[in-house]
């Protein structure tokens, strides 16, 4: 059975009676709706986060256990601060949605909030706050951006999809109120001459998108791009990253398996908050996303490969577990240490102190073992 999960707007004079009388209320199910619907009260309005976000994941759990919910086919919508919220939960948890649809809301602070000055050490939780850092994880899940033509909050959707286009997204305006990609299960839609709420038109184009996207929700993606700032966000699909080098500050990944899901690699960058550059790279010395995990069923990732490096390692990235059955554990390859043979599992060394020898060539390193050590 499809779920979607509708996140409301900001309602000052909401509290937890006016909620429930809310909701008793004998409008009928529309007839076309083949679908359950749960609305979280979101401990009224805080935006779906912090305790809210706890409301959220715990109504969803509740509906899960009463109701045989599809988990591939679980839609996650709002507008207004409900919009805010959809590309808050939406993009910080990708790959757990089956489509995302956001109207209006905010994504960031410093233009809504009207915070242009703010001391650094606010300026760097702002990562763990404003979704539009996260935006490259619309790469993740079909996505649906909207906002009324005469409506500010227009600005949420057109943030998200401005910084898309810096990742590398390509967009194509079909039409003056349409964008569109093929570089990733994206629409954003303005409705002509609306302002805080849904055009009929709109609507309508959003409900097939995200029709259309359902049908192939149990499809598995090959490749992952996910973005983090902190591990507290940390998984899309089949990727997890375990821990960063640095929170606040952004950590890519770019995750590709074969399409039997018996190979896999990655490539990391950790980039400079002010110019965008890359600092470190996991095939130079260090990655932004420290360790990470590629895992699913059985069969899923198996054999992992990695650009640059030997086949014959291929449990160089089972460091953190002496179990490495059905899941690919990696650390910076430098930091690694690792051997082929089933009793010679990973170990991490030390990178400073005293020099130690490696346990699988005997030799003295400082930093880990070549990948291609036997």
């Amino acid at each position: 059975m499809r779920l979607d999960i509708w996140q409301h707007g900001t309602n000052r004079a909401l509290n937890e009676v006016a909620f429930i009388v809310q909701q008793e209320s004998d409008k009928p199910v529309p007839p076309e709706q083949n679908y359950i619907q749960i609305e979280p009260l979101g401990r009224t309005n805080v935006a779906y986060r912090w305790a809210g976000e706890a409301d959220l994941f715990e109504s969803l759990a509740s509906v899960q256990q009463r109701y045989r919910i599809d988990p591939k086919r679980i839609v996650l919508r709002g507008f207004s601060m409900g919009g805010a919220s959809t590309w808050h939960l939406g993009l910080h948890h990708p790959g757990r949605w089956a489509a995302i649809e956001s109207g209006a809301g905010f994504t960031e602070t410093r233009n809504y909030g009207h915070r242009e000055t703010l001391p650094p050490y606010q300026e760097a939780m702002l990562h763990y706050y404003d979704a539009a850092d996260y935006s490259l994880n619309a790469f993740n899940a079909p996505t649906v951006g909207y906002g009324g033509e005469d409506d500010a909050q227009l600005r949420a959707s057109v943030n998200i999809r401005e910084q898309l286009a810096k990742e590398g997204m390509r967009f194509t305006q079909d039409g003056p109120f349409r964008w569109v990609s093929n570089d990733l299960r994206a629409i954003f839609l303005v409705g002509p001459k609306t302002g805080h709420s849904w055009h009929p038109d709109s609507r309508a184009e959003s409900n097939a998108f995200i029709n259309k996207a359902l049908e192939t929700a149990d499809e598995v993606p090959d490749r992952v791009r996910f973005v983090t700032y902190t591990a507290r966000f940390n998984r899309a699909h089949w990727l997890t990253v375990d821990a960063l080098d640095r929170t606040h500050e952004r950590a890519d990944v770019d995750a590709r398996r074969s399409p039997d899901g018996k190979h896999a690699h990655r490539h990391d960058e950790e980039r400079e908050p002010a110019d965008g550059r890359v600092r470190h790279h996991i095939h130079d010395r260090r990655s932004g996303a420290r360790r990470a995990a590629l895992s699913g069923p059985p069969g899923d990732v198996r054999k992992p490969t990695a650009p640059g490096r030997s086949r014959k390692a291929s449990r160089l990235a089972c460091a953190r577990s002496t179990d490495c059955r059905g899941r690919w554990t990696m650390r910076s390859w430098t930091r690694l240490c690792a051997c082929v043979r089933p009793e010679r599992r990973g170990m991490r060394l030390p990178t400073t102190g005293p020099a130690r020898p490696c346990p699988c060539s005997r030799r003295t390193s400082r930093s880990g073992c070549a990948a291609t050590c036997a």
